[in-house]
């Protein structure tokens, strides 16, 4: 039985072995992003990576088999390092490491809290698709909430 599955920054169960027989599945990335496979909690850092484009053969695999996009890391978590004005579609990150083009991202805490989406990243310097609402100063938590940098992975499952 084929499948797609479509993976992100979160660990998906991408393959479950047959209740009978001799599982065996074949596992094709036809995403654009490299895709990490492992148990329940795998990540970009433990996982078997699976380039795009790129195939592997799992024969007699008795376990679960869950995938994770390596681009993008949901809680991702950094801080300004320069105040914000509001009304502004651009700051400064600490770092801007696991977050990409058209990320939601969660700028400042409690009722000053607010989401914006990443237009580009040119080194630590983040512009924003829209205005921000509220002022934001240098030091301010800034955390990952989504990311649209997934991928998708092709299971073709059976038995021998």
């Amino acid at each position: 039985m084929a499948h797609n599955a479509t993976v992100s920054a979160l660990a998906t169960q991408v393959y479950v072995p047959p209740a009978s027989g001799i599982p065996n599945a074949v596992l094709f990335n036809n995403g654009r992003n490299t895709l990490y496979l492992g148990g329940s909690a795998v990540t970009a850092s433990t996982g078997l990576p699976l380039g795009p484009n790129q195939s592997i053969n799992m024969a007699r695999f008795f376990t679960g088999i869950w995938a994770v996009c390596g681009n993008g890391t949901l809680g991702t978590a950094t801080t300004l390092s320069s105040d914000a004005a509001s009304g502004t579609n651009s700051t400064f990150m600490v770092s801007t490491a696991g977050f990409g083009t058209a990320s939601t991202l969660q700028l400042g805490a409690g009722n000053n809290a607010e989401t914006v989406s990443i237009a580009t990243i040119t080194g630590t310097a983040v512009t924003f698709t829209a205005n921000t609402l509220f002022g934001h100063l240098s030091g301010e938590a800034v955390s990952l909430v989504s990311s649209p940098l997934g991928s998708t992975l092709y299971i073709n499952r059976g038995t021998e």
